[in-house]
């Protein structure tokens, strides 16, 4: 097996993580395939993901696109079926599928570097200790007020969602942790500094595989993704960077002086004001 290059996006959801996907995955040098970790659930006949969830970013459903269905058809040359275990709890079948995908995604798409923006701990704990990949991982962390913010308006309690950006981001520090002893590069990205200074922390990333910023990065939805799963953004053409500040004006003063009491220790540590007009200013680009 060849080593494969691994882009792997570490973060709690609504954080940025479908932005950051589509902007690596502008490069010429870069496949973004979104959190491929669903990818069976769009195949299975079984599946219960709803149909307004079945679509491709390029606007096919997953299972009428070409492009994924030339994937399946690279797959099936080297494991000898279509279908692939993403998740399996043996490490050995681990690798061997999703390595398979993996180099199937890099030849249809005649790139070299994989961007995989699954999210979870779980997934990349077992790419670290295999030898057939070569991973830098992002920590994409944001406000977890505003990530707070976005779990309520899905009916999730506030305080309840504060906790589980909490959780995540302990998850995440695991990563320094197991750095110690494992071969691989971390790299932490605030979703605030790529709103921003977009061009700016894709260089800082594009810089760990020696690949030069290309500007139709920034154009990211002008060209054809193929992402699975994420944000409905990447769904729209005509998108632009933007920094979402409306978690400032949705949470009430009690939402605020909870979250805000609950997350200080991290808040600081990673350099987040405490006060809401300090965020206003900075998204306005106020020193």
């Amino acid at each position: 097996m060849h080593t494969v290059d691994v882009i792997y996006i570490l973060s709690s959801g609504h954080s940025g993580s479908t932005l950051l996907d589509l902007l690596l995955g502008s490069h010429s040098e870069i496949e973004g395939v979104g959190e491929i970790r669903s990818l069976a659930s769009y195949f299975d006949p079984d599946s219960t993901r709803p149909l307004d969830k079945q679509d491709c970013t390029c606007g096919r459903l997953v299972r009428e696109c070409p492009y994924w269905a030339q994937v399946r058809g690279a797959v099936a040359k080297r494991i000898g079926t279509k279908s692939v275990a993403l998740n399996p709890a043996d490490p050995n079948a681990f690798t061997r599928e999703n390595h398979a995908l993996f180099e199937a995604i890099l030849e249809v798409s005649g790139k070299r570097i994989i961007c995989d923006s699954s999210k979870h701990y779980r997934r990349l704990a077992p790419m670290l200790h295999s030898p057939q990949y070569r991973i830098h991982a992002i920590h994409l962390l944001r406000d977890g007020r505003a990530v707070a913010n976005s779990l309520k308006k899905r009916n999730r309690r506030f305080l309840h969602s504060v906790w589980i950006w909490q959780y995540n981001l302990l998850r995440a520090l695991l990563l320094a942790r197991l750095q110690r002893r494992v071969d691989f590069q971390v790299t932490r990205v605030r979703y605030e500094d790529l709103a921003l200074q977009p061009e700016a922390v894709l260089r800082r990333i594009l810089k760990k595989h020696a690949l030069n910023f290309e500007p139709d990065q920034l154009a990211f939805s002008d060209g054809e993704h193929h992402n699975l799963s994420g944000n409905r953004m990447r769904m729209e053409k005509g998108q632009t960077i933007q920094f979402d500040t409306k978690y400032l004006d949705n949470l009430s003063r009690f939402e605020w002086i909870a979250g805000t009491l609950l997350c200080a220790p991290a808040l600081l540590y990673f350099g987040y004001p405490l006060r809401r007009g300090a965020i206003a200013d900075q998204s306005r680009g106020v020193p």
